[in-house]
């Protein structure tokens, strides 16, 4: 009697919600129920049970004084099964709000890897710098420390020498704010023929990531730094390296770890001349820097030589 009673109930429930006209849906309301993460909700919404389906407008439509869309308050509260509801629907992956920003810059700042993920599927732009501070969806990850966000948005080609407003790159700025995790993905993100030297780029100051990093005493990030290739010689405007700035603020760990790597560095040059310097003479050679050009497959003329042997040779000896 029970089970008869309750099929004749969702029977009778059935048959009210088929006479009743649908609802029409409002742009706030939908946002907001996406935003908190109420996949029913919009659900019923976006497919027609209880309501009439929305238009394209009301989809992307635009709230909040920020003029925030549906897409963008998923990505900030990591909506995830809500974002792939709005993306199937129609929703616009490229529209940015008032400052400049797409919801991939909310995914990427607000560490929400799966949400980053389904944007980039749907082809969401990798490099666009919002308005103020000209930051792109990887400078926020990396400024927040999501590692994770970034080696989705390298992998799917984001730039790592996009610089910001004050020529901050990625990497300057996880080096900046101590997430030695994000310093490491940008370092081993950059391209396969990339040199070296481009760890060394400086900003309006003329600090490199090293010097951010050697100043806020954040010792795995210039050890990650210095892993990549990055030189410890660099100065700034003042004339200040990153040792002088690990020294000026009594970073001593960190002190230690790039006077190490100075020590290695003329270690290394040390070595380097002991082996160009067949004779032992102490003294180095035309015939001497001949043989190590070809040993590196760069063949010099005569006249070529002089010159290199000029520009070494700082005190005529």
């Amino acid at each position: 009697q029970l089970a008869w009673e309750t099929e004749q109930r969702a029977i009778r429930l059935e048959k009210t919600l088929q006479e009743r006209p649908l609802a029409r849906v409002e742009s706030d309301e939908l946002a907001q129920a996406a935003g908190r993460g109420d996949a029913t909700t919009l659900k019923r919404m976006l497919t027609g049970q209880l309501f009439i389906p929305p238009t394209a407008d009301q989809i992307d439509a635009r709230l909040y004084d920020w003029e925030a869309t549906a897409l963008q308050l998923c990505a900030v509260g990591g909506a995830a099964e809500c974002m792939e509801m709005l993306i199937e629907a129609g929703a616009d992956v490229l529209l940015r709000d008032r400052h400049g920003c797409t919801a991939l810059h909310y995914a990427a700042q607000c560490g929400q890897t799966q949400c980053v993920r389904l944007l980039l599927a749907a082809g969401a732009e990798t490099d666009v710098q919002e308005k103020r501070k000209k930051w792109t969806a990887l400078m926020k990850a990396a400024q927040r420390g999501h590692a994770p966000c970034m080696r989705l948005l390298i992998a799917a080609g984001a730039s790592t020498t996009i610089a910001d407003a004050l020529g901050e790159n990625a990497l300057m700025l996880a080096a900046r704010y101590g997430h030695a995790d994000c310093v490491a993905v940008a370092v081993d993100g950059r391209n396969k023929d990339a040199a070296p030297s481009e760890l060394d780029t400086t900003d309006h100051r003329h600090w490199t990531a090293m010097m951010k990093a050697a100043r806020e005493g954040h010792c795995e990030c210039v050890r990650e730094i210095l892993r990549g290739g990055g030189e410890t010689k660099w100065a700034d405007l003042d004339g200040f390296t990153a040792l002088v700035y690990a020294s000026m603020w009594g970073h001593a760990e960190v002190v230690d770890v790039l006077i190490q790597q100075l020590y290695s560095n003329k270690m290394k040059v040390k070595l380097l001349f002991q082996e160009i310097d067949e004779d032992n003479s102490g003294t180095l050679e035309l015939e001497e820097l001949s043989a190590l050009t070809k040993s590196l497959g760069q063949e010099l003329s005569p006249r070529e030589l002089k010159v290199a042997m000029a520009a070494m040779d700082k005190d005529s000896s």
